[in-house]
């Protein structure tokens, strides 16, 4: 957890499924994956869907919702709010900030 992270650099090493990435390595850094026993190649599925649904423009694009995303896993992990939830409204969180802004 970073909040100095480059958003533009996560695009670039991920060709342009920064959203993608980051959903898929917050699930696995926070266990999510299987703890809710969540279907592997549905999941994948589901977040080529979720970036595809973005519009290319310049803010409420992908790029952005994996930005929210990483903001809000910051908040979650460093500054303990994940002290006050629940795992499965971990999850929601997360997944929420991932489509917050989609289509």
């Amino acid at each position: 957890s970073n909040w100095d992270w480059d958003i533009f650099g996560l695009k670039q090493s991920s060709e342009g499924r920064e959203l993608q990435t980051l959903t898929w390595h917050l699930l696995h850094q926070w266990r999510l994956i299987d703890e809710f026993q969540i279907d592997i190649p549905t999941l994948k599925k589901w977040l080529s869907f979720v970036e595809a649904s973005y519009h290319k423009t310049p803010y409420h694009c992908s790029t952005h919702a994996a930005d929210v995303l990483q903001t809000v896993h910051y908040m979650l992990f460093t500054a303990g709010v994940s002290r006050i939830l629940d795992r499965f409204e971990i999850l929601a969180i997360l997944l929420t900030a991932a489509v917050h802004d989609m289509g």
